[in-house]
């Protein structure tokens, strides 16, 4: 068939053998793809004894939408059938290529692409979707690295106050100071009393663990302070 191509129109890729889906399957001799239109070409009957007239629709490579750097243009399946789809202004159009069908919307797709400048929209969403995935990753690797961190930061702690020199806890005795309990008293507090000779090495004491008052000096941590007293000096 004859396109009547515009000046300086090149042919970039053609196929026969094609039902244009959305023109209620209608079978296509020739579909072409310029630099600047697409051709659906087919016959029309005009009458039962007739000769079939030829007849060309053209659409505009400029009418294709493209959004986000993407044209929306994609291979989809209808009944089962591989299907060209390309989203004009005025609405969707669908083709099937009856001959090598995959190889065949593999070219097309292509010679879109290139013609357009742009991936086509299945292609944007797979590039979409792993960098949606590498951002997951990364997120991911993040907060394990936080749950890593804060793990060890506890194991540390916990290893710390294992190996760390355990404090000894003072014991802290209860005197009996002229008829009265008094206390509880440090060992410093204790040798003060002593010092001021208000306790003797006779002087009752008892702590925890005992179980009777014993004399300050039968205590085995209070000897320091019994053996700091003056022993009762008795006269001849």
């Amino acid at each position: 068939m004859n396109l009547h191509l515009e000046e300086n129109e090149k042919v970039l890729i053609s196929s026969g053998s094609i039902l244009w889906i959305s023109d209620k399957g209608r079978k296509l001799e020739d579909f072409v793809l310029t630099d600047k239109g697409l051709y659906c070409c087919y016959k029309e009957k005009a009458g039962l004894f007739a000769k079939p007239e030829e007849m060309i629709y053209r659409f505009e490579i400029t009418d294709i939408v493209t959004d986000e750097m993407a044209s929306h243009i994609e291979q989809v399946k209808i009944k089962e059938q591989r299907c060209l789809q390309i989203e004009f202004l005025h609405g969707m159009e669908h083709f099937s290529f009856q001959r090598a069908p995959k190889k065949k919307l593999d070219e097309f797709l292509a010679c879109f692409r290139s013609l357009l400048g742009v991936p086509d929209l299945t292609t944007l969403q797979k590039e979409r979707s792993r960098e949606r995935l590498s951002d997951l990753a990364g997120d991911v690797l993040d907060s394990v690295g936080t749950l890593i961190d804060a793990g060890s930061k506890v194991l540390y702690e916990k290893i710390e106050r294992m190996t760390e020199p355990e404090k000894k806890i003072e014991d802290r005795y209860y005197l009996v100071i002229g008829g009265s309990k008094t206390g509880p008293l440090s060992l410093s507090e204790m040798m003060r009393l002593a010092e001021s000779g208000q306790i003797d090495r006779r002087t009752p004491a008892w702590t925890r663990g005992m179980a009777e008052w014993r004399p300050l000096e039968e205590i085995g941590g209070l000897r320091k302070i019994a053996e700091s007293i003056p022993p009762e000096y008795k006269q001849k």
